[in-house]
């Protein structure tokens, strides 16, 4: 049938019901490609809100003299600082645990801007002592393997023991855990390739890092922490960072508790020799001017690398390890929490219970969103498995919530609600034109 005979009637009739169901059709594909958190606009107000605080609040409250402090970013903006629990306050002071090996891998690529430091170097060029893993003698162990969590080296016994009661010198304790004529030698190695991506995520190799301290204290004449304070601290304008708790004011240390996930036991806030590792305490707001500096190059003003060290430092170098950062991981590794869309470029720490303390730091470039969350207490216990999930699943739905649905200028867009209504005035003016025709 040649279009340009039918009858005018029954062409607008077709026009209409073919109108109709290009209107429902649209509709339907608006929604189905519109996710759900899109269809309305947050503030970040309506997001950490009471009701927010309220179901943290809830779930920490389990946690005898248990402390937790958070902060977000979003964009250029700090959205939210705050805690729950005993000693909530932004100035409360923490053990810093594995988070700490930030500041030496920042160190570390501050020397290399500077041409100090070669991260395809062998480690050797810069110690006055040589090591090898015994099982792959002939390979040598790079500067960037020690950073990117590579370097095959182990915590033995030993090294626990001089961290906890300084019993080497700094100096002493690589060559004798290290070094082949070492009297702890042979107990500080893993059977595994130098720069491979063999790594066990609950199992840090926190030697690796202490050792990174070490050439930067030979590099520069500087100790670590000075060297630290210098250049990392004292121009992001940390006033609350220290390696000595006994810096502090008594009142600002949270009290000294753990909940271990394999020893359950309270231990007294002490010193640890792990300075490029563990060692380092700091507060909420604190911390979260130094990992600003990732997220957008500068704190106000002041930035502590540039942009293609931070990318460098992002990107993979094998087994999804940056330059200390975990990349490609989900929080979920940590306390059964994924965050969608943060799951790329994330620095997800494991679980640093041999310190009494638990800390997790999540960035991502590309979202632009960066948290970070301190507690005195390791609060996956097994008894308590239900609440620090239930609370980090709080957490989890308002950085979704700040991903998806906030934004500057929103415009509204079809919802479910209008298919029905489309469906409905489409069957409809297909009857009335039908009965017009009849």
């Amino acid at each position: 049938m040649i279009y340009n005979k039918i009858k005018k009637s029954k062409r607008k009739s077709k026009i209409i019901f073919e109108m109709s169901i290009l209107l429902f059709l649209v509709a339907s594909l608006t929604c189905i490609s519109t996710p759900s958190t899109s269809v309305y606009a947050l503030t970040v107000a309506e997001i950490f809100n009471a009701e927010f605080e309220d179901k943290m609040n809830s779930n920490i409250g389990v946690f005898t003299d248990t402390s937790f402090s958070m902060a977000i970013i979003n964009d250029t903006e700090i959205v939210y600082a705050g805690g729950f629990g005993a000693m909530p306050g932004n100035d409360t002071v923490y053990q810093l645990g594995s988070l700490s090996k930030l500041f030496t891998a920042t160190a570390v690529m501050q020397l290399y801007e500077d041409g100090l430091i070669d991260l395809e170097a062998d480690v050797n060029d810069y110690l006055p002592y040589n090591f090898s893993n015994p099982y792959y003698p002939a390979m040598p162990i790079k500067v960037k393997y020690l950073l990117s969590h590579t370097g095959t080296m182990k915590n033995s016994e030993t090294y626990w023991e001089i961290v906890f009661n300084g019993t080497y010198a700094f100096e002493d304790m690589f060559y004798e855990l290290l070094n082949e004529s070492g009297s702890e030698y042979g107990d500080s190695w893993r059977n595994a390739i130098p720069g491979g991506t063999e790594i066990n995520f609950y199992q840090l190799p926190n030697i690796e890092f202490d050792l990174l301290a070490y050439v930067v204290e030979i590099i520069t004449g500087k100790d670590f922490e000075t060297y630290v304070t210098d250049n990392i601290l004292t121009p992001l304008g940390m006033t609350n960072t220290r390696l000595d708790y006994n810096d502090y004011d008594p009142s600002k240390l949270p009290p000294a508790l753990v909940f271990h996930y394999y020893r359950n036991y309270t231990i007294a806030h002490r010193n640890y020799d792990g300075r490029g590792s563990v060692g380092w305490r700091t507060t909420i707001e604190d911390y979260v001017k130094f990992l600003y500096t990732f997220l957008n190059g500068e704190y106000e003003s002041t930035s502590l690398l540039n942009e293609t060290s931070i990318n460098l430092m992002l990107t993979d170098n094998g087994g999804y390890n940056g330059y200390g950062f975990f990349l490609g991981g989900t929080v979920s590794d940590i306390g059964n929490i994924t965050v969608d869309g943060l799951n790329t470029n994330a620095y997800a720490l494991p679980l640093p219970g041999s310190f009494g303390c638990f800390g997790m730091a999540v960035l991502n470039k590309q979202k632009k969103i960066c948290a970070v969350t301190f507690s005195n207490s390791h609060i996956f216990k097994d008894d308590y498995l239900s609440y620090s999930d239930k609370m980090l699943n709080t957490l989890e739905y308002a950085l979704i919530d700040l991903i998806y649905g906030t934004c500057s200028t929103c415009t509204t867009k079809t919802s479910l609600f209008f298919i029905p209504v489309i469906s409905t005035i489409s069957i409809l003016t297909v009857i009335t034109m039908r009965k017009k025709k009849k």
